[in-house]
């Protein structure tokens, strides 16, 4: 039997790698390029746009810095700084307190320093 015709390797080295062939190509589906539609139901809060809910009670020497919400019924103390902060209903923050990317979560209190967690 005779053998095929193949170019001699060098000790240790390794046989090429065959080249896959490309993917057939997928058609775009149709949902794609077709503007966006929001749903068509009632929003939970009309005035989300707002960064502090009418009903939070924020200290005129807070500081609201960076994309940070307030939500309904909260209330931020005397100095406090909050920067990418997101404060949910009933949430609470003492005098003084720095927040960095915090989610402070529903009736909970929060005071002193802290970065990048949820409360």
């Amino acid at each position: 039997m005779a053998r095929p015709n193949r170019p001699r390797m060098a000790s240790g080295a390794r046989p090429p790698v065959p080249i896959a062939s490309p993917a057939p190509a997928v058609s775009k589906p149709p949902h794609l390029g077709s503007p966006l539609k929001f749903p068509n139901y009632p929003v939970d809060n009309p005035e989300w746009k707002v960064s502090i809910h009418p009903t939070a009670v924020v200290d005129s020497t807070a500081k609201l810095r960076g994309c940070s919400v307030v939500g309904p019924d909260c209330r931020v103390g005397a100095e406090a700084i909050l920067t990418d902060t997101i404060l949910w209903s009933g949430a609470q923050i003492a005098s003084g307190s720095e927040l960095v990317g915090c989610i402070v979560r529903s009736h909970q209190n929060a005071a002193g320093t802290h970065r990048n967690i949820d409360i």
